[in-house]
C-alpha cells in the first residue's frame, strides 16, 4: 500500500497514539511537554476519506469502535498532565484540526 502524501487518521495511528501517551505518561515526572509536528507538507489532515467513503450500514458497530479509540487516544493525550503543543507548518484540516486544538 502506497503511503499517502497527507498525513491520515487511521487505526495504526490509534494504536501509535495510545502507545506513545502510555509511555509518556509513565515517565511524566521527566517530559516538560509534548511536541506534535508531522515530517509531511501538512500538520494532520484528519480521516481517509476515501475508506469513509466506502462504509455502509453493515460497518457502523466497527466505525463507531473505531471513532471511540481515537476519542480515546485524544483523551490520553489530553490528560496527560503536561503542556501539549501542536506545531502547525502546514494545514490542519478535519480530525486534523481536532489534534492540533487538544
Amino acid at each position: 500500500m502506497p503511503i499517502p502524501a497527507l498525513a491520515l487518521i487511521c487505526p495504526i495511528l490509534y494504536l501509535f497514539f495510545r502507545e506513545t501517551w502510555r509511555e509518556l505518561d509513565w515517565d511524566a515526572q521527566e517530559h516538560r511537554g509534548v511536541l506534535l509536528a508531522s515530517a509531511k507538507s501538512t500538520f494532520f489532515a484528519g480521516a481517509a476519506l476515501k475508506s469513509v467513503l466506502t462504509l455502509e450500514a453493515k460497518d457502523a458497530a466497527a466505525g463507531f469502535a473505531e471513532i471511540r479509540a481515537l476519542t480515546a487516544s485524544y483523551r490520553a493525550l489530553e490528560t496527560l498532565g503536561c503542556p501539549v503543543v501542536s506545531l502547525l507548518a502546514g494545514s490542519a484540516l478535519g480530525g486534523g484540526w481536532e489534534v492540533a486544538l487538544i
